[in-house]
């Protein structure tokens, strides 16, 4: 991984910030094209493949800036399409990075590869903007391969899916003996990780965003002449969210360093449950004035259970089993601690 001078990623952010401002209401092709005219999409591919070289932080921190704007999470996807798919299909990846093609990425579902490699047969998770997608990045396997589908082949079907977030559409993809555009083993374990971890990053991103919003609102707002963010009760209820959320963040920072299963399991599925408690939490102090547009966190909310909901059993469902297998290597040792 390359390295990244702060002021490098400072700079970066400030166009990211801009981009998801200048984005707010356009479709999802065009706000991809804003993202790649300014360069953005490349960003943590290899500087061989015509990226930035920036490090895997700088990834998280570029998805977050985007998510604190309402810019959905399409970004980190676009951010792992052009790094991978530039090593598997190199010809797309200059595609991908000008915004002229889209690629969704998905590391859960139950997508099968055959014996010979040559063709997929599944289903995977309901995943934002896939009836609109060209491509379908995906790991599949329990030795995991990186496949690349092109969505106009023969065998593929798209579903819409209802979701929470009414500003963007979700959809199931099927593949039915689909022969991919190619197929390949190596970085399919590093994909995984780090797909996990920027999305875990997203959420922990706009949870953070909201909460700020919250404590805003109760610093102008007085209840018998008091500000509100001055009781006790509410100043405890907002600091034990803040301390949450730095938790989250922690282990973020961690899968990020060591980008191992595990670690990224664990950043996701706590940031999953901590982003939907911080903003619901968040929604609970401003009432009312939580669904207007002045107060949108009612589009971090759905934004927020959207994906968690989508996403969420595939990686809970892998929490669980390396649970099982820690528990098992325990009890095979002789240590009867866990039960």
């Amino acid at each position: 991984m390359s390295g990244v001078h702060a002021t490098d990623l400072s700079d970066v952010l400030a166009t990211v910030a801009s981009c998801a401002e200048a984005c707010r209401q356009a479709p999802l092709l065009e706000s991809l094209k804003i993202f790649a005219d300014a360069g953005v999409l490349g960003a943590i591919a290899e500087e061989s493949h015509g990226g930035l070289g920036m490090d895997f932080p700088a990834g998280a921190a570029i998805v977050g800036t985007a998510g604190k704007a309402l810019f959905s999470d399409s970004v980190g996807d676009a951010l792992l399409a052009v790094r991978y798919v530039g090593r598997l299909f190199p010809g797309l990846a200059d595609d991908l990075a000008s915004g002229s093609a889209v690629c969704v990425v998905s590391v859960g579902g139950n997508v099968a590869i055959s014996e010979d490699g040559r063709t997929l047969s599944g289903f995977v998770e309901p995943l934002p903007f896939a009836d609109i997608a060209t491509h379908l990045l995906l790991v599949t396997g329990d030795r995991p391969q990186l496949a690349l589908v092109d969505l106009s082949a023969d065998g593929v079907t798209r579903h819409t899916v209802d979701a929470l977030d009414l500003e963007r559409s979700y959809g199931a993809i099927w593949l039915d003996t689909v022969a991919p555009t190619a197929v390949g083993s190596d970085h399919a374990a590093e994909c995984r990780s780090l797909c996990i971890t920027l999305r875990a990053a997203w959420l922990e991103a706009n949870a953070r965003q909201a909460l700020q919003i919250a404590v805003q609102h109760l610093a102008v707002r007085e209840q018998f002449g008091r500000k509100l963010i001055g009781m006790p009760v509410v100043r405890q209820t907002l600091a034990h969210l803040g301390l949450k959320l730095e938790n989250a963040r922690l282990l973020n920072d961690d899968a990020l360093v060591r980008l191992t299963g595990p670690a990224a399991e664990t950043a996701y599925a706590t940031n999953a449950r901590v982003a939907v408690e911080v903003v619901e939490k968040s929604m609970h102090y401003l009432g009312a004035m939580g669904f207007t547009w002045e107060m949108p966190l009612h589009r971090y909310l759905r934004r927020v259970r959207s994906l968690v909901d989508a996403t969420n059993s595939s990686a809970e469902t892998d929490i669980v089993h390396l649970l099982a297998d820690f528990a098992s290597s325990r009890s095979s040792n002789g240590d009867a601690s866990i039960a």
